[in-house]
């Protein structure tokens, strides 16, 4: 028996014993790819050896205390929660908090189909109403909005190109803290494929499930053939057949585009005490596939952290807010993309104020002022409301 406790007590020592770790959100509930302070509270003589998981990234902030310890954190989209963990001597102490996804947009998009390069698009949805605002983001093209429908129909006037493609198309409705809804619209393509065959041999094409031809080849043997291209069709089947009967089957390599869609909008932040808005991004081949890993994203200079991937779109941080509008540039595979993001208000770094006369007297009763109030780059700001 004592060598059966003995035994017991030796597992005991050498088992990781798992207890809850005190911690706090200081703004509130998590949301995906928003910066957030945690507070982390350890037991008294516990070492730090803090580990998170769920996050794109996480560093520590000053200490409130020799046990406080305030981290910061990016909750990745793609994760459920935030998970922290410290390791100590015989001991793990962990919490995890759940990330709290924004809600789906309720907003719907009907594309009606492209006729003369255009195609109509309209939006419905619950409580929407003729006073909202839509904000619209497209692949290529210019976006007219539909005065009649009172704002909440517009048509998308496509580039001209000989290739087939999916343009995307983003709508948010301003204010309404939803991630925006994104649909496609289906350009097709006619082009015309030249082949060589035997004087008198026939061709026919298959792409897909479409059949095209047969065409007859003169005597020189060539054949201009015309198909419908949809924007996901890569090869068709080319279909030889000579006078004799003989048949011989190839595939036919068709154009595409190469280029990449990187189409987006910044998604306001919901809050908190050092709030930092997301750049929701689109990126997809052309054909309404997403592309694999996420795009480099550079803030003034500064990279941002790589983002995730929430619902098909890349969630990228953008961190604090800064004073005037900047400028982020997106690459995806050497394609880039430029977007401008508001910041906050500049804020008054001097005053010029002049007075005169200096002195006030009864012959001249009244004095002339003249206020300016410069940001810190020097340049003027608006003073209504001051006086």
């Amino acid at each position: 028996m004592a060598i059966e406790c003995a035994g017991l007590l030796a597992a005991m020592v050498g088992t990781a014993w798992s207890a809850t770790l005190g911690a706090t959100p200081v703004d509130g509930p998590l949301r995906p790819a928003q910066p957030a302070v945690v507070e982390v509270l350890l037991p008294e003589g516990v070492p730090d050896s803090l580990h998170v998981e769920g996050v794109l990234a996480w560093s520590r902030m000053e200490r409130g205390s020799p046990s406080l310890i305030l981290l910061r954190v990016v909750p990745d989209p793609e994760a459920p929660s935030v998970s922290i963990t410290n390791q100590g001597e015989g001991e793990v102490l962990e919490v995890s908090f759940p990330i709290e996804l924004p809600e789906i947009s309720p907003l719907e998009l009907a594309v009606s189909p492209l006729v003369d390069g255009r195609a109509r698009i309209e939006v419905t949805g619950p409580n929407l109403h003729s006073s909202d605002t839509l904000r619209v983001v497209v692949g290529e093209g210019a976006v007219v909005m539909d005065a009649e429908a009172g704002g909440h129909a517009f048509t998308v006037e496509i580039d001209p190109s000989p290739y087939p493609r999916s343009v995307p198309v983003g709508v948010d409705r301003v204010g309404a803290g939803h991630p925006p809804v994104w649909t496609e619209i289906p350009v097709w393509a006619s082009p015309s494929i030249p082949l060589e065959v035997e004087p008198g041999a026939t061709v026919s094409l298959e792409v897909g499930s479409r059949q095209y031809g047969p065409w007859e080849a003169g005597l020189s043997g060539s054949v201009l053939a015309r198909i419908d291209q949809g924007p996901r069709d890569r090869f068709a089947q080319a279909v030889f057949a000579d006078a004799l009967g003989n048949t011989i089957r190839s595939r036919v390599p068709l154009a595409v585009r190469t280029q990449p869609w990187i189409v987006g909008m910044v998604q306001a932040a919901a809050g908190g005490a050092t709030p930092s808005d997301v750049l929701v991004l689109r990126v997809d081949d052309g054909a309404g596939r997403a592309l694999g890993g996420p795009p480099r994203c550079v803030r003034n200079d500064r990279m941002l952290v790589a983002g995730g991937r929430l619902r098909g779109a890349w969630w990228i941080p953008l961190g604090e807010r800064e004073i005037g509008t900047s400028k982020v540039v997106c690459d995806v595979g050497g394609v880039k993309s430029t977007f401008y993001v508001p910041g906050e208000s500049p804020r008054s770094s001097a005053v010029d104020l002049k007075v005169w006369p200096s002195t006030i007297s009864a012959a001249e009763p009244k004095a002339h002022v003249d206020l300016r109030l410069l940001d810190q780059w020097g340049a003027p700001l608006d003073v209504a409301g001051v006086f």
